[in-house]
Order: structure tokens, then C-alpha cells, then sequence
């Protein structure tokens, strides 16, 4: 093997792969990427058995070839070389030897055969959204989803599709976000439906595979195409391949456990409210983490109180923007609380509420496609 390329070129590739592995710590291969050169290419691939990811850029390939490298080993010495000067990559005998014609590495490469197979969709993806949409539609959810492996169907994303929409949802029993977003041709929209329907009528995608799509769309804004196959979702995006395991498991019919009506709605200005639960969940922190809710009719006001044995006391207030027919009363975890009107927009946040121990709903700009849901603490 034998190349020369940009330093930003191969920085932003390693990037890309860089994050997948190491996560196997009990397969000491799965640290490394897989480097190949090709005619007029570099490409790079990592996984970690359940998230594979390949891409690759442009480079002048005197001599291709192929190794296996320490992703990080690589990563931080490419991050410290100077920008502005042309990386060369090359072999001798069983090591890697990169320099820029001030700095050199040389590193121990593994035999290739040893790498894992990552999986390859041969055919033609036949669904495409936009890559801005899907970024910020799996951003919305993913704070919602579940950290406890016991139920593993919450620790992932659900996906689904209803004539309002794509729909991307996530709970971790305690509360619920979904974001309904429009981004598919009907005739796309019938063969993405085609796909979950052969999975159950939804899928589950795993937090990490999320986060990694992310990671990649934030850098460059380009059209994801996406196809399901045999337990496996397959992303191509620009130059880079991404393929994921879904997790198996029974999504809950959340859609069932949504109240049909509220007894009181209650609108709060966003930029207040915001200001006063990061307030709350800072002090909430040194105590049991609970953050009372009091909508007040004298005075028209939502007092948020926090207490802590240890600290003392904390409280302020926001001002209500509709008048309200009677006092209420609620306790919220204060995590729980923030997160969900953070991950709402509009000026206007709207508490739908019922009693001190049901579900309270919360929106924000359009309700129909972007919705909270949390439980409160029973006392």
C-alpha cells in the first residue's frame, strides 16, 4: 500500500469510524479499522458487531493494498500533524508508516483476514429522506429512551409510518416522546411501510446506530437512503455505509395509553419556564431530585418549589399565560421535566393536565407532530 491525501480528508474519515469501536473490549480486533486502498481511494471500516460503518475519500493510490490498525492510536496522531501538509500512507513489511514530511508513525498493523465481515446491501435503496429531517428527528427522542437493559425494546428508537407521517418515538416507562415528521414521496412512503410490515408494522433501532447517523449528518448534510433486511437496517449517506442490527423485542402500543381529553390546558411562556426548571433541577440535584409543580390560581402563576434537607430550599415562579379554573398540584422528577421542554419548540409550552396522578401531556408549535408525555411522582 501506498497513498498520499489531505490531512482534513483523512481526519474526517477517521471520524467517522473512529467512534464505533472498542466496544468489545473481549475481541481485541474490533479496536482496529480496516484500511484499503483502492484506484483512487482510501476507504476505512470499523465495527463492533452490532454497528458496522465503512466510507472512504479520494487519494492518489500509488500501490494498493490493504492493513488493519488501532483506530485511536491512528486518530490521535492524524489529529496533532499539521493541516496544511499532504499525508502519506504506507507499508513496510508488517507496519504502518505515516508522515507528512515533518511527523512519523509507524504502527504495528494486524493480518486483514482476521477483520470482521461487515455486512453489504447489494441492491438498490428505494428510500431516501432528507438528512437534516432524520437528524433532527432521531435528536428529538433519543434523551427519552431507556438505559435499563431489562426491557431491552426501550433502550431503542421506535420507527414507524401512519398516513400523518414517519413517526420516531421513545419511553423509558416513566415518560414518552414522539416526533412525526413528512419527508417521503407516496410511492416511497409504501415501500418503507413494505418494510416494516415485514418486521411487525415497526422496527427498533438502537441508540448507539442513532447517535453515529447523527454524529456523520451534523458534519455533512447529505440525503440518507435507507433499506430493512433479515433483522438488519442499512443507511448510505455520501461516501459512507452504515449498517445496524434492529433490536428484537414488542414495542409497546403507546398510541393506547395516550389520554383521549384533558381537563386543563395550561400555556407557559417557553424562555421562562426553561429558566426556571434549569434553576430547579441545579438545586433538585442535591436532594431526592423531585421538583414540585403548583398552578395557582391566585395570582396566575406556576410556583416551582425544590428541597433539600441538607441545602434548603429553592423556589420561583412563571407566569401563567391563560387564567386557570381551580389549583393543581403535581411532582415531577426534575431530569424528567427539563429534558421534555427542552426538547420541544415554540415560544409557547402547553401543559395538558387531568389529575395530581395521571399523565401529563406536553407540547409545544404543533402539537400533532411533536409530543411529551410524563408521569408524575404519586405522593
Amino acid at each position: 500500500m501506498k497513498l498520499t491525501c489531505t490531512h482534513e480528508n483523512l481526519l474526517t474519515t477517521l471520524g467517522y469510524v473512529e467512534w464505533v469501536v472498542g466496544r468489545q473490549s473481549h475481541l481485541p480486533i474490533l479496536s482496529n479499522i480496516l484500511l484499503e486502498a483502492e484506484q483512487g481511494r482510501l476507504k476505512l471500516s470499523a465495527t463492533n458487531l452490532e454497528i458496522g460503518v465503512t466510507t472512504y475519500f479520494g487519494a492518489k493510490v500509488e500501490e494498493s493494498g490493504k492493513l488493519v490498525v488501532p483506530a485511536k492510536l491512528l486518530t490521535h496522531f492524524v489529529q496533532d500533524l499539521d493541516p496544511n501538509e499532504v499525508i502519506e500512507i504506507r507499508t513496510e513489511g508488517n507496519q504502518m508508516v505515516v508522515e507528512n514530511g515533518k511527523d512519523e508513525i509507524r504502527i504495528q498493523s494486524v493480518d486483514s483476514k482476521d477483520f470482521p465481515i461487515i455486512p453489504e446491501y447489494a441492491g438498490e435503496y428505494s428510500v431516501t429522506l432528507d438528512g437534516q429531517v432524520l437528524e433532527e428527528a432521531f435528536r428529538r427522542v433519543l434523551f427519552a429512551v431507556s438505559t435499563n437493559d431489562s426491557r431491552i425494546e426501550l433502550t431503542g428508537i421506535c420507527l414507524s409510518v401512519s398516513p400523518r407521517g414517519i413517526h420516531v418515538a421513545a419511553t423509558d416507562s416513566f415518560r414518552l416522546v414522539e416526533y412525526t415528521f413528512i419527508g417521503l414521496l407516496e410511492d416511497q412512503k409504501e415501500v418503507l411501510q413494505n418494510f416494516l410490515e415485514s418486521q411487525g408494522g415497526k422496527v427498533i433501532l438502537p441508540v448507539d446506530t442513532l447517535q453515529e447517523l447523527g454524529r456523520i449528518l451534523q458534519k455533512e448534510a447529505v440525503p440518507v437512503s435507507v433499506v430493512i433486511e433479515e433483522n438488519q437496517i442499512f443507511f448510505s449517506l455520501g461516501s459512507t455505509r452504515l449498517v445496524s442490527r434492529i433490536i428484537q423485542g414488542r414495542y409497546p402500543d403507546y398510541q393506547q395509553i395516550l389520554p383521549k381529553e384533558f381537563h386543563t390546558k395550561v400555556p407557559l411562556a417557553q424562555g421562562e419556564l426553561l429558566r426556571a426548571l434549569k434553576m430547579a433541577t441545579t438545586f433538585a440535584q442535591y436532594g431526592s431530585g423531585e421538583v414540585k409543580f403548583r398552578f395557582l390560581t391566585e395570582g396566575e402563576v406556576l410556583e416551582i418549589t425544590t428541597y433539600s434537607s441538607g441545602v434548603g430550599e429553592q423556589r420561583t415562579r412563571v407566569r401563567l399565560a391563560a387564567p386557570l379554573i381551580e389549583d393543581i398540584e403535581l411532582t415531577f422528577q426534575s431530569r424528567h421535566i427539563l429534558e421534555g421542554v427542552q426538547a420541544l419548540t415554540g415560544e409557547t409550552i402547553t401543559f395538558h393536565l387531568n389529575t395530581k396522578d395521571t399523565p401529563v401531556l406536553l407540547t409545544g408549535a404543533d402539537p400533532e407532530a411533536h409530543f411529551y408525555l410524563v408521569m408524575p411522582i404519586k405522593k
